[in-house]
């Protein structure tokens, strides 16, 4: 989470450095969208990494959700 959090605050001044030249406004208005963009990229990057470590799903007594629970509506 942490990971995360810190992609988010160092995403929104970086994509106002990159687009500085463009025009402050644009620049500062596109700040929440960087934040945001580099936060989701570490979090996928981190889910990534996490289910390339964890490796078999049968290994760890995974099983599938079945389709049809008994006793369902």
């Amino acid at each position: 989470m942490f990971a995360i959090m810190m992609a988010a605050v160092v995403g929104g001044p970086l994509t106002s450095a990159l687009l500085w030249d463009h025009g402050a406004v644009i620049a500062l208005a596109a700040a929440p969208f960087g934040g945001s963009l580099s936060g989701l990229m570490a979090a996928w990057l981190i889910t990534v990494l996490r289910a390339r470590s964890d490796g078999d799903a049968a290994a760890r007594g995974v099983r599938p959700v079945p389709q049809s629970l008994p006793g369902g509506w």
